[in-house]
């Protein structure tokens, strides 16, 4: 008869390595004494099934909190920018701070085009 291996490292922990992303196969292997192959069949679902559930829902609640940062941040840098396209003593910073923020939007504006100047009219002039 074989002695079955004990596993020696928190459940908890190990999936919530694998569902942030932040550390290479390798090295949560090595965190948590396992080989890389147990680490790819865990994070699977192939072996350890149970936790598979735990690791969905861990990726879940890693992007929430990744898209609640980003837009944070999305809201600073449009501030900023719209800041910078008013901006009357750079013409030239406040006219890449328009076209980046039509950028940012999805609108096609060329640089240097008639449409580029209406739009840096109007943003001077009303936001």
């Amino acid at each position: 008869m074989s002695a079955k291996k004990r596993k020696s490292y928190n459940d908890y922990e190990l999936c919530k390595d694998i569902a942030q992303s932040e550390l290479t196969t390798a090295q949560i292997a090595e965190k948590h004494h396992l080989s890389e192959r147990m680490v790819s069949s865990i994070a699977r679902g192939d072996k350890r099934p149970e936790l598979k559930e735990m690791i969905d829902k861990l990726v879940d609640a890693t992007m929430g909190e990744t898209k609640r940062i980003l837009q944070t941040r999305s809201r600073w840098a449009a501030a900023r920018l719209l800041q910078l396209a008013k901006d009357e003593r750079n013409p030239q910073v406040a006219l890449k701070a328009t076209t980046t923020c039509l950028e940012l939007a999805g609108v096609g504006v060329e640089a240097g085009s008639q449409q580029e100047g209406i739009v840096h009219t109007f943003v001077i002039n009303r936001v």
